[in-house]
């Protein structure tokens, strides 16, 4: 019978095969796309473990170029802030050094409203008051005060490097990492 299946399955790769059909044509035939589906599977295990295999190897290479850029760009992150420069221009990119904002958190709010309204330090909303974080910086800056249940949190500067992809051009093909 299986040589019969290969028959039929031979004939369909060249032409399509006329045949006056029965039941046991239609059986066989049956039997032929088993066989058709089973190397279906086959190829298809076959292709989803070689993707398996790429994505692992993918995953790998990308985790290891990751820490070597990691690594580098600490480096060159040393390098800016010990050089006292804010901005270092290389003919490969840039070197940034940005100082951020300073913030208040407030972590007792109860504390803290107790003396916010006498410091003007609250926005009214209709039928609530609520911190206004902007006005206590302000104060906290002008008097150097720290209210009562709030945390003062300086400012802290930023590093970041871009790359010209066009060897010093610094068009659209500027890559920025900030750490």
């Amino acid at each position: 019978m299986s040589k019969v299946v290969d028959e039929i399955l031979a004939k369909t790769e060249d032409e399509p095969i006329f045949f006056e059909w029965d039941r046991l044509k239609c059986d066989l035939t049956l039997s032929a796309l088993q066989k058709l589906q089973d190397e279906m599977d086959n190829v298809n295990r076959l292709a989803d473990d070689e993707l398996k295999l790429i994505e692992e190897y993918r995953a790998k290479e990308v985790e290891r170029l990751g820490k070597k850029m990691s690594w580098l760009a600490k480096n060159l992150e040393d390098y800016a802030r010990q050089s006292g420069e804010k901005t270092i221009k290389l003919p490969h990119g840039i070197l940034k050094l940005r100082q951020g904002r300073d913030k208040i958190e407030i972590e007792n709010e109860e504390e803290f409203l107790k003396i916010a309204k006498v410091y003007g330090l609250t926005r009214t909303k209709p039928a609530k008051d609520e911190p206004d974080l902007l006005a206590t910086l302000a104060y906290v800056k002008k008097t150097g005060e720290i209210p009562p249940g709030t945390k003062f949190i300086p400012a802290t500067t930023n590093f970041s490097y871009s790359l010209n992809a066009n060897g010093g051009n610094n068009g659209n093909g500027e890559e920025e990492l900030q750490t």
